[in-house]
């Protein structure tokens, strides 16, 4: 495995992916509502705790970004239906997608006794929008990229 086999594109995507990954277990989503109140719920919730079905379809996605760039790292073309920087682009621009209504639309949480917390975004929200848009862009410039010709390129 060499790192020159691989192109800017697949780099950043593969960067992106594992940055994805890391922003799933950074603070989400907050709120200062429960700052002083002995309720037992925290006040920073994150990707795990705040979605029922995003987390693991971002996690899915990381593991298509860094899989794709392991792929192109072991020069092996696996038979795919599309081109893997396709495929990259577009999980990622799904994630992109995702996140994007995720903070327009945070999730509710409820304290009980009909009390409903509003949320705001937090760090990690922010980390994972901007880690999909690489992984969409990886993919599209590994799209763009010439294919390298062997050893040589």
């Amino acid at each position: 495995m060499r790192a020159s086999r691989i192109g800017a594109g697949e780099a950043i995507a593969g960067l992106g992916g594992l940055a994805l990954f890391v922003s799933l277990f950074l603070p989400w989503y907050g709120t200062d509502a429960l700052d002083g109140l002995d309720v037992g719920v925290t006040g920073d919730l994150n990707a795990w705790e705040s979605f029922a079905l995003l987390d693991v379809v971002l996690l899915l996605v990381a593991v298509v970004a860094v899989g794709l760039t392991l792929v192109a790292l072991a020069e092996s073309t696996p038979d795919l239906p599309r081109p893997p920087g396709r495929i990259t682009m577009g999980v990622g621009a799904l994630a992109l997608v995702a996140i994007l209504m995720r903070l327009v639309l945070p999730p509710e949480v409820d304290l009980g006794l009909g009390i409903e917390a509003d949320l705001q975004p937090r760090i990690g929200s922010f980390a994972g929008l901007v880690a999909a848009a690489a992984i969409a862009y990886g993919g599209w410039r590994a799209t763009e990229e010439p294919e390298a010709d062997g050893p040589g390129g």
